[in-house]
């Protein structure tokens, strides 16, 4: 059962105080930014780039920036060379000195292709129906699409996916149905992938986030402080706080605190 995050900053000060190191990972599009009608309008404020950039720059603190949006897209929006960042879902991830892609996606970017051209004629005909492609996962998106049409749509991408079973797997979000490759990797397994990269021993990790995929990250850093953005239903998070802007509000907290 998820508690309010802010009714434990006593606690988690505590906490901050005796760790060595802190990596700080958040998703972006309703965790850093509110959910809007499109991708497009997801933009980060001034406010949360500095508060960001200052907690990055303290020498205890590293900021990963952890998102399904393709990881050139997601480094743009935010603006800070100096961040760690994960697209895809973790697929890739990069860093000011290095940079990782999943070994095993690379080979199953042809099938992504494949299915990419499939869903598109069936896409097509649903109007307000909108299909992403990203280097490694398709993003299927329903806002616009009237509800009487969304279980229809629903139906078409889960009868072409499973056309390329067992190499595809899909997650059901806030009105998206992701597509990733099945490679036993997710949000979770790249949180803990840079965790081991910092080397630093007795690490503590903080993971935001609001939407299904990040629940992946939940259930991997049982050892962190998780913090579901929005209703905490069936949530594996610890903590909760109510929106985006509750998450300026921490993070301007915790620069004045870690």
């Amino acid at each position: 059962m998820s508690i309010s995050l802010q009714e434990s900053l006593g606690t988690l000060k505590q906490q901050l105080a005796i760790a060595p190191h802190l990596l700080l990972c958040a998703d972006y599009d309703g965790s850093l930014t509110p959910i809007v009608d499109h991708p497009d309008k997801a933009v980060l404020s001034s406010e949360v780039r500095d508060l960001l950039r200052a907690l990055n720059h303290r020498a205890n603190t590293t900021v990963a920036i952890i998102s399904g949006r393709a990881l050139g897209e997601v480094k743009e929006r935010v603006g800070l060379p100096e961040l760690i960042y994960a697209g895809d879902h973790g697929i890739e991830i990069e860093g000011p000195t290095f940079r990782y892609v999943h070994p095993n996606a690379v080979a199953r970017q042809e099938v992504l292709a494949e299915l990419a051209a499939a869903l598109g004629s069936r896409l097509q005909v649903i109007p307000g129906a909108w299909l992403e492609k990203k280097p490694f996962s398709l993003s299927v998106h329903l806002r616009h699409v009237e509800e009487a049409g969304r279980q229809r749509l629903r139906d078409d991408v889960t009868w072409c996916a499973n056309e390329f079973l067992p190499s595809v797997e899909m997650t059901d979000g806030k009105m998206v149905i992701e597509i990733r490759p099945r490679l036993d990797w997710n949000k979770g397994c790249a949180a803990l992938w840079i965790k081991e990269h910092l080397g630093v021993r007795n690490t503590l990790t903080i993971y935001m986030g609001d939407d299904r995929t990040d629940e992946d990250a939940f259930e991997r850093l049982t050892d962190g402080i998780n913090v579901k953005v929005g209703r905490p239903v069936n949530s594996a998070a610890g903590f909760f706080v109510d929106s985006p802007n509750e998450v300026r509000q921490f993070l301007a907290w915790l620069t004045e605190t870690a």
